[in-house]
């Protein structure tokens, strides 16, 4: 949705994103809460044999619940406000790797591109560019030059070291960094998701 200065743009999603897919850690499930009946229903034998025995550890299962709820509803304001708060105060480390330019390309994977748009282009050749594993139609190439890894890594660990608010990309991730919090204002930003090596 494009917007000018002088007015909001409204986002929209599921409603089944504040029922479905709620992690409970403790018992390593996925549920689903639409309420403390529906709940209770589904999924109290559930985790009893997963071992939630007593109404205490029952109840707070549900307030866990209900609170990764509104977590969830209040996601786009606090992401809102995460996000103008780093604009303004965060300093990035190596502000260039926001934007995505073509020297971050590593050559391997630049001349599979080329092969790939080539009018020789087949699958024998491709194979030939790109390393197979031992998985079934599993294959591995570089994508990005080892110096931009190198500054992208610095990048994330100097935004982890900051004093910046951190969203996570989800309750499963404690490590993640949420790219569209910490990009430049360019429209033509990288994407950032990364994983605590």
């Amino acid at each position: 949705m494009e917007c000018n200065e002088n007015c909001r743009a409204k986002f929209y999603c599921c409603s089944c994103f504040y029922t479905d897919n709620i992690f409970l850690e403790e018992y390593k499930i996925h549920v689903r809460y639409i309420s403390e009946q529906q709940f209770t229903k589904d999924y109290k034998v559930v985790l009893r044999n997963l071992g939630c025995v007593t109404n205490e550890q029952f109840k707070n299962v549900t307030e866990k619940i209900e609170k990764e709820i509104q977590r969830r509803r209040l996601l786009g304001q606090n992401s809102t406000e995460r996000t103008a708060f780093i604009r303004e105060f965060y300093k990035p480390r190596h502000g260039h790797v926001y934007v995505l330019q073509e020297s971050y390309l590593a050559p391997e994977f630049l001349e599979i591109v080329n092969f790939s748009r080539s009018e020789d282009a087949n699958v024998e050749g491709l194979l030939s560019l790109i390393q197979s594993l031992p998985a079934e139609r599993t294959f591995r190439f570089p994508v990005f030059t080892k110096e931009f890894c190198r500054n992208l890594m610095e990048e994330l660990e100097n935004f982890e070291q900051s004093d910046a608010p951190k969203g996570r990309p989800n309750t499963m991730n404690n490590y993640g960094v949420r790219r569209n919090q910490i990009r430049s204002s360019s429209s033509h930003d990288l994407s950032i998701v990364t994983n605590k090596i």
